[in-house]
């Protein structure tokens, strides 16, 4: 008899075995994070042993890191793992590993119960009694599938029954017919579900406090949600409640950047009303002052170094159409693996020629991202918002779509003076398969009026995701405390520059950011933060 706090789970009468899914892992998963030893993988299949009667214990992983694997938890004792492999995993593949996987178990018999777990072998902290509770009351409440609800990712595991294993797969099948793949995500199993989510028994484990605004990852991927995982480990994190640690310490969330905002060129050729950029004394937006790609090389060299992945935003303030060599620019971000870029633009001045020649750098297609800001659908709502420039900037919009299909939105900031058109706004992209972004209003701390529709900022208000996870980066180098800094402005003579990324290391600027974030746990918000909401507002 398997004991748990909640009941006997019964061997005899539960077939049960482990999918570790290592699919998406990385090279993180091989770092030492306990003070044992132990990396990310190995302690997790340590842990999942335990969960797996006989052994029977599935690593899914891609072949190209086999060898280091099985040598890996070879040299850690721990080889009662059956590694299933695939040159290319897909959903299909993924499926068809399952049901292999449950061909394992014994012949059922009556009475008897067959399902896995399914759990992510970079993600050592998942709860051991969360998923014996689960599992018991997948069994007592006679569940298809069991998942939890509210937790930090990967604290818990997913719970099949394998009679329910087929209906997935047809549900996969049906939707490839009707022409609607499904991406093999973290979430496949649940993406798959929902699409017949009556047709299975559903067990939900609810947290008790809701925590999935905090968008806590506890898989060691990439360094940011490696470092993450090693500051909750070394906070106690596998002898106390996560979501009470979290709640305790909150500074432990900020890592290192993720989105990096750069200023490459000072004009616009647009004077936007909701845009407070015009409006600074030192009329920047007039000259036509650009960044080398020399200058950003250097930047991107030490965000790398800092972060291993970002997405680097080239539109901080001013056009980037207008840059003279912005094929260069687009060319040093997406040349270096780890970063990805995000173009945000006016949709004016564009020569097909250059979207031409951007659209042939390698990986093009896949690492850049276009937001064309409209802010209107009719004419004149255009005019009073941005000015001249409409008819260019929707065949921008054109141009933009057939040379990067999937990866270009269109963009309006909801204000009370556009709010009437809104919905024609986007049903009428969504018709031209256009992705559609409803910004929020921000008056930049009181810089300008007030335009916004709703006050949609939560009822508490928490430490600012730009904050703990931005960085902007002006044109001449200096590093603003966030993106409410105006250049030029009467904004920057209140102590709000952290350095400048051309005269000390980024990694340090970085770190002199701790200090306001710190102070926004303690609820203490100072300037320009006490009068913006844009805290709770996320850049992905």
């Amino acid at each position: 008899m398997l004991q748990s706090p909640f009941g006997s789970v019964d061997k005899r009468v539960m077939d049960i075995f482990v999918v570790l899914n290592a699919i998406h892992i990385d090279g993180h998963a091989f770092d030492p994070l306990f003070s044992d030893g132990d990396t990310a993988l190995s302690r997790t299949v340590r842990k999942a042993l335990s969960l797996a009667p006989g052994g029977r214990c599935f690593l899914f992983l891609p072949s190209r890191y086999v060898d280091v694997a099985s040598g890996h938890l070879r040299e850690k004792g721990l080889d009662a793992v059956v590694f299933v492999q695939r040159q290319q995993w897909d959903t299909d593949a993924f499926l068809q590993a399952l049901d292999e996987a449950a061909s394992s178990l014994p012949a059922p018999t009556e009475g008897s119960l067959q399902l896995f777990y399914h759990l992510y072998a970079d993600a050592p902290l998942f709860d051991e009694s969360l998923a014996l509770r689960m599992l018991h009351n997948h069994e007592h409440y006679y569940a298809t599938y069991s998942f939890a609800d509210g937790y930090p990712r990967f604290i818990a595991p997913e719970i099949v029954s394998v009679s329910a294993i087929g209906q997935i797969r047809e549900l996969y099948r049906s939707s490839r017919s009707s022409g609607k793949d499904v991406p093999l995500s973290d979430s496949i199993l649940f993406d798959l579900i929902q699409k017949d989510i009556n047709a299975f028994d559903i067990e939900t484990e609810i947290a008790p406090d809701d925590l999935r605004l905090l968008r806590v990852d506890l898989a060691a991927r990439g360094k940011e949600r490696t470092l993450l995982l090693k500051h909750i480990i070394d906070a106690g994190g596998e002898v106390e409640p996560i979501p009470e640690i979290l709640v305790r310490q909150p500074a432990l969330l900020r890592t290192v950047p993720a989105f990096i905002y750069v200023q490459i060129h000072s004009a616009c050729p647009q004077r936007c009303s909701w845009c407070p950029y015009p409006k600074a004394p030192s009329k920047a937006i007039d000259r036509s002052e650009s960044m080398s790609p020399e200058a950003l090389a250097s930047i991107l060299d030490q965000v790398l170094e800092l972060s291993e992945e970002a997405v680097i935003g080239l539109s901080l303030w001013g056009e980037p159409a207008l840059h003279p060599d912005i094929q260069a620019m687009v060319g040093e971000v997406i040349s270096r693996p780890g970063l990805s870029a995000m173009i945000e633009t006016s949709g004016i001045g564009w020569n097909l020629s250059v979207l031409d020649a951007i659209a042939t750098l390698e990986t093009a297609t896949e690492r850049i991202e276009w937001v064309v800001s409209l802010d209107a659908f009719e004419l004149e709502t255009y005019r009073r918002f941005r000015g001249e420039g409409m008819e260019e900037a929707l065949a921008t919009v054109r141009a933009l779509a057939e040379r990067f299909p999937g990866h270009v939105r269109v963009q309006a900031v909801r204000t009370k003076e556009n709010e009437a058109e809104l919905e024609q706004f986007y049903r009428f992209w969504k018709k031209q398969n256009v992705e559609v972004i409803i910004q929020k209003y921000d008056n930049f701390a009181g810089a300008l009026e007030e335009l916004k529709v709703t006050d949609l900022s939560p009822v508490v208000r928490f430490p600012c995701w730009h904050l703990k996870r931005d960085l902007h980066i002006f044109l001449d180098g200096s590093v603003p405390l966030c993106k409410e800094i105006i250049p030029g402005s009467e904004s920057i003579q209140q102590g709000t520059l952290l350095g400048n990324v051309f005269e000390e290391p980024l990694k340090d600027i970085w770190k002199r950011g701790e200090e306001r974030y710190l102070a926004h746990t303690r609820q203490e918000w100072g300037y320009p933060c006490e009068g913006c909401d844009e805290y709770y507002t996320f850049n992905f």
